[in-house]
């Protein structure tokens, strides 16, 4: 069976995931954004 994205993932507290020294170690580091709602003059709400 195939090895799915969740397999791999983890979830961590922001004093881990956020440590800019933590992720510079990770030379293939892929970062996900997100956002709740754009308006008409691209203004971002979170």
């Amino acid at each position: 069976m195939a090895e799915s994205v969740w397999d791999r993932s983890k979830i961590g507290g922001i004093e881990y995931t956020n440590d800019p020294a933590f992720i510079a170690r990770h030379p293939n580091m892929i970062a996900i954004n997100n956002v709740v709602m754009v308006n008409f003059s691209g203004q971002i709400a979170h």
